[in-house]
C-alpha cells in the first residue's frame, strides 16, 4: 500500500498539510503545513493498519519555537480522500489545546 502523500485542505483552505514524502521502508513521512498564509516544516511517522483499512499518521509542526502534535488516520472508507487529525499544543504552564480537522484532499 502507498504511503499517505498528498495535499489535505480543511473547508475554507485556512488550513493544508501537503505530505510531499512517505518512506515506505521507514514509515517517516515529511511536508508542509500551510496556515495563516505560513508554512511550517511537517515530521512524523505512518503506519497501515493490518486491515488495509486505515493508515495512522503522526506529525509535528513547529513555529517559533512553538510546537503542535497531531495525530490522526486517512481510511480507506473515502478512497484514502480525508485526513482527520487532532492538533494539541501543550503551553508552557502544562496546559493542552487539541482541535480536530477534518480535511480534505485536492
Amino acid at each position: 500500500m502507498a504511503g499517505p502523500t498528498g495535499n489535505f485542505y480543511n473547508d475554507d483552505n485556512s488550513v493544508c498539510i501537503k505530505i510531499k514524502s512517505a518512506n515506505e521502508s521507514t514509515g517517516r513521512l515529511s511536508g508542509t503545513l500551510e496556515e495563516n498564509s505560513y508554512a511550517y516544516p511537517v515530521v512524523g511517522g505512518y503506519s497501515h493498519e493490518e486491515d488495509g483499512l486505515t493508515t495512522r499518521v503522526n506529525f509535528s509542526t513547529e513555529n517559533s519555537g512553538e510546537k503542535d502534535d497531531w495525530a490522526g488516520a486517512i481510511d480507506r472508507w473515502n478512497n484514502f480522500q480525508n485526513l482527520r487529525v487532532i492538533r494539541t499544543h501543550t503551553y508552557p504552564d502544562g496546559l493542552m489545546r487539541s482541535v480536530g480537522y477534518e480535511l480534505k484532499r485536492r
